[in-house]
């Protein structure tokens, strides 16, 4: 039962971490240092998805999972994400 009650905690930081501070550019180390933390989040949300049994995915529903990939694929172009793996597959 704990472990339910963390799963959506989760989920909500993994997103929120996978959305930070998009669009926003001060230095290039701290730009890339974001950019690793969105793709890293990113990665996390995606093997979530693949591999999650059907509550996982009415969880990623629930707390905006789509947002994030529509999000991925909208900034790619403009936020130096071309080259995301997403992308291509």
């Amino acid at each position: 039962m704990l472990f339910q009650f963390q799963i959506p905690k989760l989920l909500q930081s993994l997103i929120a971490l996978a959305t930070f501070r998009l669009g926003t550019h001060l230095r290039e180390q701290t730009d890339l240092l974001r950019l690793q933390v969105r793709r890293q989040s990113r990665l996390c949300l995606y093997s979530i998805q693949r591999y999650g049994d059907e509550q996982m995915q009415s969880e990623l529903v629930n707390n905006g999972y789509g947002r994030v990939m529509s999000l991925s694929l909208c900034t790619a172009e403009g936020a130096g994400e071309e080259h995301d793996k997403e992308i291509w597959d």
